[in-house]
């Protein structure tokens, strides 16, 4: 396996952030797919973009590399700093931006339940009784 670095992706540029999603991986064996990758978003916009917020049918977790800023999950308002990690339960309008003149930087990871898989990733034909 070779490493992928934010310099061996194009990344996927919106109004509100850059992405730069460095892996993705799927195992028939594993009841959920995975993506993981970098997160910028910009600085100085020290105010929400309400266009930017998005809500996906899966889990993400998130770990703020470098920055500060406010998370925002439906209508709670949080603020985050370097080093602070966050999961955002599936379904949940959420956005993020930067309250410096830095940028907001933040790792992701994407849990995606396979079909058959109910939200937290169990198979529904497992088979086990837990």
């Amino acid at each position: 396996m070779t490493p992928r670095t934010v310099n061996d992706v194009i990344p996927a540029t919106f109004p509100f952030a850059t992405d730069w999603r460095l892996v993705e991986t799927s195992h028939p064996e594993d009841p959920v797919d995975v993506a993981t990758g970098v997160a910028e978003y910009p600085a100085p916009s020290g105010t929400e973009d309400p266009e930017s917020r998005e809500g996906h049918p899966h889990t993400e977790l998130q770990f703020v590399v470098s920055g500060t800023g406010v998370l925002r999950i439906g209508d709670e308002r949080t603020p985050v700093t370097a080093g602070d990690a966050y999961a955002i339960p599936p379904g949940s309008r959420h956005t993020l931006w930067s309250t410096t003149d830095a940028p907001l930087r933040c790792f992701y990871v994407l849990l995606v339940p396979k079909a058959g898989a109910d939200a937290t990733g169990d198979r529904a034909d497992s088979g086990s009784d837990q």
